[in-house]
């Protein structure tokens, strides 16, 4: 499970429980489905990927796209960079996660909300705690 920094009670979510490709990545108030469940594996060449207990699916960018504000959604894993993350540990004890697809970009919390269904996105690196994440598991 992670919670962002924004409100630590706020966890990411898939929308509905959704089972589909492209099923929308968003943060929703913990409530301990597995829609935010997410198993952490490594791969030979130290990138992580985040797999939805709930589907199976891989935390992927739509399109592979770079661009600020991509979408992140759920997709069967295809081994790209869409759906690889470098796990970085802050000083806080909290992680960010950089894609694989552009060094500047990192998963993102649209606004900066704490809101329920505030979307879950690709965004240039800022430092704010819409891209920190909160995890009681060790990544690395």
């Amino acid at each position: 499970v992670f919670a962002t920094k924004l409100k630590s009670t706020m966890k990411m979510d898939v929308y509905g429980g959704s089972r589909a490709d492209c099923g929308n990545v968003q943060i929703w108030t913990g409530n301990g489905t597995n829609a935010q469940k997410w198993r952490v594996t490594h791969d030979s060449h130290g990138y992580v990927t985040l797999t939805s207990v709930n589907s199976g699916k891989v935390l992927d960018i739509y399109a592979g796209s770079d661009a600020n504000g991509a979408n992140v959604q759920q997709y069967a894993s295809n081994g790209t960079y869409a759906q690889k993350w470098i796990a970085i540990k802050n000083t806080d004890g909290s992680y960010t996660f950089q894609s694989a697809l552009a060094e500047n970009k990192m998963l993102d919390v649209a606004g900066g909300s704490s809101s329920n269904g505030a979307n879950v996105q690709l965004y240039q690196a800022n430092g704010s705690n819409s891209q920190k994440w909160i995890t009681s598991e060790k990544i690395r």
